[in-house]
């Protein structure tokens, strides 16, 4: 999926694969890697490549998406899975409009934070319509229907 600001930052996230075999049983997650490419307000780009989402985290994001594409001025709500290397909090502004803002910690920080603390984040604001929010949901919905759960081997 890929989302733009209006002031010329984005965010492009696709899952790229499981990160290895099967779950063993039914209580375990099966982990994909996603990538994801970043570019902020001022020009500065990265990209990372981290086992960070569970299969049942990726399409709980499309849910997520399609809530906030249809949510009310002044609704805050934030998305969080169990890895903390992407993360999402939003405000509906109004005029169809979203401040969405992806949370970015650990392995997905920008390599120009040396050493960064333990608790780091990096907030990339996105200021974005909510046609655009459910345009992101569908092109997230689709890559991840790629990497369905897979039973226990």
């Amino acid at each position: 999926m890929e989302i733009r600001s209006d002031d010329r930052a984005w965010l492009r996230l696709r899952p790229t694969g499981y990160q290895g075999p099967p779950p063993e049983t039914a209580d375990d997650d099966d982990w994909l890697f996603v990538a994801a490419e970043v570019r902020t307000t001022g020009g500065r780009a990265w990209s990372w490549r981290q086992p960070c989402l569970t299969t049942e985290e990726a399409v709980d994001l499309t849910s997520w998406l399609r809530r906030l594409g249809g949510a009310e001025v002044g609704d805050r709500a934030a998305w969080h899975p169990v890895e903390p290397n992407l993360g999402f909090r939003s405000l509906v502004t109004g005029g169809g409009r979203v401040k969405l803002t992806a949370v970015l910690s650990y392995e997905s920080l920008p390599p120009w934070i040396d050493r960064p603390p333990l608790a780091q984040v990096y907030p990339v604001p996105l200021r974005v319509s909510a046609a655009q929010v459910l345009t992101a949901a569908d092109q997230w919905e689709r890559a991840v229907r790629a990497y369905p759960r897979r039973d226990p081997g």
